[in-house]
Order: C-alpha cells, then sequence, then structure tokens
C-alpha cells in the first residue's frame, strides 16, 4: 500500500512475510513453523544427493547430522549415515506412548557451527566421534561391551592403570532442566526437577546441578534427562585412565567395553571417553564406569555393579577363619 518493494532475499535468515490491507485492524498473529529439512538414511524416499526429497524432522539427532554435513551454515563435514542409525533411532524410540527425544529450537543468535553442534548433542543425548575421516554419531543408551581390555588379550599395558572417584561434591543429588513450555503464549522457561520436591535425599548436603535445554518442549522429556543426568553423576562417579597397544583401535568414544586388570578391577564395564596416542603403537584410553541402571526412569536408581572388588571399607568384616578362639576362666587376687 505504501509503494515499497521488496527485493532483498534474506539470504541465511528464517522469516515471514504477512499482507493486510491498509487501515485494517491487526490482532494478534501466532505461527508454528516447522523448520529444517533434514536427510533421513532410514526414510527410503530420502536421497542424500537430492535435498528436495528431504522432509521436516524434530529429531534431535537428525538435525545434528544435518548441520555437521551441511556445507552452508554447518560443519561441512562428512557424516556415517549407516554408522548412525542406531542415534537416530534412540531418539524416536517410543517411552511411555511419546518418543523419547524431539527438539524445537530457534537459532536466534549468531553461533559458530560448533557451539550449534553442542547444543544439538546435548539435546540428542549422543556422542560424535571421528573415525575414518567421517563423523559417526553413538547414542549415549544401555549397550554391551564390545571389547576385553586385558592382559590376557595382550592389549593393557602393565602398571598403567590410573583410578579416581569423583568426591560426592561432584555427584548431583538434585538436577533442574529448564526447558520451553508451549502451552502458553508467549512461550515461557520452566524448570522439570529431580526429586520432584527439590530435596535432597536424607542426610545428603543439596548438590545442585542445572541443565539448560531450551530445544525441550515436553515436561516429560525434561524429567526423563533430568533421572538421566542424576544417575550418571550419581552411579558412574568412577573414572579409569589405561595404556594400551594398538589393538585397542577398535574401541571408538561412547563404546562400552570391559577392563579386566586382574585385580580392583576384573569385569569393570567403561565407556569410552577420550583416546589419544602416546607413543608409537600405544593408546591411552580414558573411560568413565558404565552403569545400565542410569538409563533407568527410576530417580533413585540402585547400582548394578560397585565401583571395584575391593572390600568394602565401611561394610561387615569378614569372618575369621583359621583360627581357634579358646576362652579361658581367670581370678585375680588382688
Amino acid at each position: 500500500g505504501l509503494g515499497i518493494t521488496h527485493t532483498y532475499a534474506f539470504l541465511g535468515i528464517a522469516y515471514s512475510v504477512f499482507e493486510f490491507p491498509v487501515g485494517e485492524k491487526i490482532g494478534t498473529i501466532n505461527a508454528i513453523i516447522n523448520g529444517v529439512q533434514p536427510y533421513d538414511p532410514r526414510n527410503v524416499a530420502h536421497v542424500l544427493a537430492t535435498p528436495s526429497t528431504w522432509t521436516y524432522s524434530n529429531n534431535p539427532a537428525l538435525l545434528l547430522a544435518h548441520v555437521i554435513s551441511n556445507t552452508s551454515y554447518g560443519m561441512g563435514g562428512t557424516v556415517d549415515w549407516s554408522g548412525s542409525t542406531a542415534a537416530f533411532d534412540a531418539c524416536d524410540a517410543v517411552v511411555t506412548s511419546e518418543v523419547k527425544r524431539t527438539i524445537g529450537y530457534t537459532m536466534d543468535k549468531r553461533l559458530d557451527s560448533s557451539s550449534v553442534c553442542d547444543i544439538l548433542r546435548a539435546h540428542a543425548g549422543c556422542f560424535v566421534v571421528r573415525s575414518a575421516g567421517k563423523f559417526k554419531l553413538i547414542p549415549d543408551a544401555a549397550a554391551s561391551s564390545t571389547a576385553t581390555v586385558s592382559k590376557a588379550t595382550t592389549t593393557l599395558i602393565d602398571k598403567s592403570v590410573k583410578w579416581q572417584l569423583a568426591g560426592l561434591m561432584n555427584q548431583p543429588n538434585v538436577v533442574e532442566v529448564a526447558w520451553t513450555d508451549t502451552s502458553v503464549v508467549p512461550w515461557r522457561s520452566a524448570v522439570a526437577v529431580v526429586p520432584a520436591n527439590a530435596v535432597p535425599p536424607t542426610g545428603e548436603d543439596l548438590r545442585l546441578t542445572r541443565i539448560d535445554l531450551p530445544g525441550c518442549q515436553r515436561y516429560s522429556q525434561a524429567m526423563r534427562e533430568a533421572v538421566e543426568r542424576r544417575n550418571h553423576g550419581r552411579l558412574e562417579p568412577l573414572t579409569i585412565t589405561i595404556d594400551t597397544y594398538a589393538e585397542s583401535l577398535a574401541i571408538e568414544p561412547g563404546d562400552v567395553y570391559t577392563l579386566d586388570d586382574a585385580g580392583a578391577f576384573t569385569g569393570t564395564l567403561l565407556r569410552l571417553l577420550t583416546r589419544s596416542m602416546g607413543r608409537k603403537g600405544r593408546f591411552t584410553l580414558t573411560g568413565k564406569k558404565y552403569d545400565p541402571a542410569t538409563y533407568s526412569s527410576a530417580a533413585d536408581a540402585t547400582p548394578t555393579y560397585a565401583n571395584t572388588n575391593l572390600p568394602d571399607p565401611f561394610g561387615i568384616p569378614p569372618a575369621v577363619t583359621g583360627l581357634t578362639l579358646t576362652e579361658v576362666a581367670a581370678t585375680s587376687d588382688s
């Protein structure tokens, strides 16, 4: 109506245009906007080289892979699509009649691609591993051991085991997850807390951890995230670093493996966090205790495994064996 012609394309910016008759009263405008259309290797209709075949998804792992591979606003990397399907499936897994993880996140400020990937990875609940020049997504979920590291298998270097147990201050007993409540207009930030009353267990001082997941739009999902984060801290406080030979290269970050040092850590399950090369042919693995109970829906899940095979210093002493005790009655003249 004012004779203004908008010709600028606003490349890289998502926007909408509304036209109204001159003089018309404008009320409240609400819109639900679908975002990025990522490639999904599980969809037979999708062709990787033909973006027009891709469709909208709110699966955070798919969107993470999309940003990693995108050459315009992403990292421009190569994704191992077939090797990442477990991470895509983990987000789509049905939990109490709804998919486990979805995301509705608006990138409303300038961030580098690695920062965006960190945000998406937190929502997707997965590890990002670079292997053979490709990025692979591995779900942070219940898993089986893929390998055993021990002297017997000639992978563990003698006297290289170093371990650390997180102190109580690093084991949260109350977890808050900030999420976005879309049931009201305008949307608002809400909080899911575990335990629900935000009161730590009896006899414990408050050890609070706050996590920001702005792309989470469901209270139920935020509660699941809070429970898992709390369980990770309380059930998996043990970190172990070992030196190995090249045979351990088959273990990638995110994989679960078994450590057997024939001592304090016999059959100990760990999830690999990092792997680095030291001297030629030798590699350092840093793993964190793995406990399947972490992924329980119970906020006070019971550990499946002990941290070590060493006796509990606060437990009941073992019974005395190989010693006979005889009571002798004696009197005193004094």
